[in-house]
């Protein structure tokens, strides 16, 4: 073995005989000069534009994304026709918020359209959606079956500062009903033709 193959397998924490770093950072310095020969026939005039805008920005500011989000919120606000407002949110007279409520009879419904809409994870996803609030209210009474003085069939109550919010957690709550109901039907049809032939 000669010098330079056994300093190889030493290591690199050992030193290497000099013909062998001086070629290696020759060919360093080589591939260097290269790239940079490279990179500087690779920027055209468009590139190195859009550069030095997103350095320096047109007034001499380096652009942000705060400056990119605001521009972003600006062009929505201007498609949407939304003029935003710097006010916030300030109470109707007499200092209260305005309160809109609306109440959902759920409880002449089958059981698992029920079970859908009054689950946890639902009832989250719907408040999200439509930023109100929902609560699950009343007592579940069978069909024919009045409740007692005092009492309420099962219900869900919405509430938001928002009536636009309300009617949104409404329409949802309505589709997830029309949904369970559309699969309990073809459920049900699925049963009734599997049951239509006999094996002899």
């Amino acid at each position: 073995i000669d010098a330079a193959s056994a300093a190889n397998l030493v290591g690199p924490g050992h030193k290497k005989p000099e013909g062998a770093s001086e070629k290696a950072s020759d060919k360093l310095e080589l591939a260097k000069k290269l790239a940079s020969k490279i990179q500087l026939k690779s920027k055209d005039s468009t590139q190195q534009a859009a550069e030095d805008f997103l350095n320096k920005g047109e007034g001499g500011n380096k652009i942000s994304a705060k400056s990119v989000a605001d521009h972003l919120a600006a062009k929505l606000n201007a498609k949407l026709n939304y003029t935003p407002s710097d006010d916030p949110l300030k109470p109707e007279e007499g200092g209260i918020f305005q309160k809109f409520e609306e109440e959902l009879e759920i409880n002449d419904f089958p059981q698992q359209a029920r079970w859908k809409v009054t689950s946890k994870e639902a009832l989250a996803q719907i408040a999200e959606y439509s930023e109100a609030g929902l609560t699950v209210r009343g007592q579940y009474f069978a069909p024919g079956k009045q409740p007692p003085e005092g009492e309420r069939k099962l219900f869900l109550a919405i509430e938001s500062t928002s009536e636009l919010a309300v009617q949104k957690a409404k329409v949802e709550i309505t589709r997830l009903l029309k949904e369970e109901l559309l699969k309990l039907q073809t459920s049900a049809i699925h049963h009734i033709n599997k049951g239509r032939y006999q094996v002899l």
